[in-house]
């Protein structure tokens, strides 16, 4: 019910389309707020490929205006929690060959060398797969195509066919 409060007041109404954007380097923020409508139900939910950055080198028109949005009605009929996995699951769950947990932070911390959040502890989930977030962006930071992220899936031994992948 907050959500589609919120949600609203944005103007989304779950039939138009929405389309999500950040800039480069906004750590998968784009994406997980395209997840959260996605999980909403409002599945014509769209992540602008390249975000800002490939805006503005197509020469997109932009503002600096603050838009006003115009409150929408939207219900959320059903919320989708299947996407998300709490700690005891990823315990229960660890070592089994049909679970893949992926960890998309930067080589060093996966590898614990450095903490740039003060954590408490480095390092990963022990049996996390390492698959930096930004090896799927071409240099303008467009995703790659499909062909290249599909050997880069394979080469960190990912199949999704076979595996419930855990990011």
């Amino acid at each position: 019910e907050t959500m589609a409060k919120r949600l609203s007041l944005l103007g989304i109404d779950g039939k138009r389309p929405v389309v999500v954007y950040g800039d480069a380097g906004d750590w998968g923020q784009s994406g997980w707020v395209v997840w959260i409508l996605r999980m909403s139900g409002i599945k014509n939910a769209r992540m602008l490929d390249g975000g800002f950055m490939g805006w503005r080198a197509v020469k997109g028109k932009t503002d600096h205006i603050a838009y006003k949005a115009k409150p929408a009605s939207l219900k959320i009929a059903k919320y989708e929690p299947g996407y998300n996995v709490d700690t005891k699951w990823v315990v229960e769950n660890m070592g089994r060959p049909d679970v893949a947990i992926v960890d998309v932070r930067t080589p060093p911390e996966y590898a614990g060398a450095i903490r740039p959040f003060q954590e408490k502890r480095g390092g990963h989930i022990p049996g996390a797969i390492s698959l930096p977030m930004d090896v799927v962006f071409a240099k303008d930071y467009t995703i790659l195509p499909i062909e290249d992220l599909k050997s880069i899936i394979e080469k960190c031994g990912l199949t999704s066919a076979d595996q419930d992948i855990v990011l």
